[in-house]
């Protein structure tokens, strides 16, 4: 005997892809206005409407000034909220309905399970300096971590920024080197020419990026 599966709203929209999200969000103003299913719902269509606009407006410059940048991330983090309120007052109105659901311009799933989260800063990094100018690195891995990326300083230490899923180097920074699929556990070689490096430390995973770790710093031994 078939029994009926419970379905609720799958979230199907991410911060980082702010473009997708506030299509999300247009498509279902088009199918939530005027929806006898759901007359009251928590944010009024036009202001959601609104909203999706600001993440469009806000987008070509979101890799601009400190306010530009800023006012990214605050678009895209309103968003978000505003359709996370809304799935939650679709879900209680469809009682588990997928016609309702779909109707409200969401898709259904069965799947509840938890969404990913960036996951804490990585706390610790051990740095060995081998002869040779080589460097043994031992990585704390934070729990929910996927990977992990590392930022290595033959020279000054820059103070970085993460947009969206990218990590942004300064203009005219120099001395930076980058390495994208970071283990637990490396050697980093080619140091013999540097006095010292310095290495910051995110961790990645399917929600986004990290803070970044503290600095770490060790002298390099020819």
């Amino acid at each position: 005997m078939k029994t009926n599966v419970t379905m609720v709203c799958k979230i199907t929209w991410t911060k980082n892809d702010p473009l997708g999200m506030a299509s999300i969000g247009d498509y279902s103003v088009a199918k939530m206005t005027g929806n006898a299913d759901v007359p009251n719902p928590p944010t009024a269509m036009p202001d959601v409407t609104k909203a999706c606009q600001r993440v469009r407006d806000a987008y070509p410059d979101r890799l601009g000034d400190e306010a530009q940048r800023q006012e990214a991330v605050d678009a895209d983090a309103a968003l978000d909220l505003i359709l996370h309120e809304q799935v939650v007052y679709v879900d209680s109105q469809a009682k588990g309905d997928k016609k309702v659901i779909i109707g409200c311009g969401f898709e259904a799933t069965s799947d509840t399970r938890t969404k990913a989260v960036i996951t804490d800063e990585v706390k610790s990094v051990k740095l060995t300096p081998k002869v040779g100018g080589s460097v043994n690195v031992i990585t704390e891995i934070p729990n929910g971590s996927k990977g992990l990326f590392l930022v290595i300083f033959t020279g000054a230490v820059y103070t970085l920024t993460v947009v969206e899923k990218m990590i942004v180097i300064p203009p005219g920074a120099s001395g930076i080197q980058l390495v994208p699929r970071g283990k637990g556990a490396m050697t980093l070689k080619g140091f013999s020419a540097f006095p010292s490096i310095s290495i910051v430390v995110y961790s990645i995973n399917a929600a986004g990026i990290s803070a970044v770790s503290n600095v770490f710093t060790t002298q390099i031994l020819k």
